[in-house]
């Protein structure tokens, strides 16, 4: 049998309803009428049901919005996965409208000023953040590929236990290579300016003392002037 026919025996197999509220006969399939929650296919066909959906937001938009903030309270993670996969499909529209939110935040009265104090502020409790900002802008204009996030800092802060990965110095060794959250340096095992990527594969946390004794130095050197 030829594309065709098939194409003809399928079209006959398929059922024609009357939508319930445009009237327009169409083919009772899920390309065009949406499913109920027992997996019956409706009787509204799905632009009808789109439009009366918005109708009935536009009117009373409080009961939608309360469903939604429930159901965000109940899935964080799977409205954070929702978002993600939204963001790295749709990279022009994401950029778009942070750019839309930040001009809308922005235009309130007083709002550029309070930006900037509260900025300044998190910056000084956080001044490991801003250091991690730092190195992934020079690792960025040195042409490094990869990147790693606060996430990737708080799992290795985990695995290290709190301590500095070299452990080298002398007055890292004194502390038993404890480090202090808020002045942690995040380093790369191979130095960016000699070919190593700034993926969370290449990074290791460690003390502001062993952290500029190691510099631009392979491990193998590091540990060879050590010895």
């Amino acid at each position: 049998m030829s594309p065709a026919q098939q194409a003809a025996v399928k079209t006959e197999a398929t059922s024609y309803i009357a939508c319930r509220s445009c009237g327009v006969s169409k083919p009772h399939t899920d390309q065009f009428f949406g499913y109920t929650p027992a997996g019956n296919l409706r009787l509204r066909c799905k632009q009808c049901a789109s439009l009366r959906g918005a109708a009935r937001y536009a009117a009373n938009p409080e009961p939608a919005k309360r469903r939604a903030k429930a159901w965000r309270e109940n899935n964080r993670e799977r409205e954070c996965e929702l978002k993600a996969a939204w963001r790295r499909n749709n990279p022009e529209k994401a950029r778009a409208s942070l750019r839309r939110r930040r001009a809308r935040y922005m235009a309130k009265p007083g709002m550029v000023e309070r930006a900037r104090i509260s900025a300044a502020d998190y910056q000084r409790k956080h001044p490991e953040v801003k250091r991690a900002s730092e190195a992934r802008r020079r690792a960025q204009k040195a042409g490094a590929g990869g990147t790693y996030s606060l996430a990737d800092m708080e799992r290795m802060w985990r695995q290290q236990e709190g301590r500095c990965w070299w452990r080298v110095t002398p007055k890292c060794q004194e502390r038993n290579g404890i480090m202090d959250r808020t002045r942690i340096h995040v380093d790369h095992r191979i130095p960016i300016s000699r070919g190593g990527g700034n993926g969370p594969d290449n990074i290791v946390l460690s003390c502001a003392q062993c952290n500029m004794a190691k510099s631009a130095k392979y491990p193998e050197e590091f540990a060879a002037r050590l010895l």
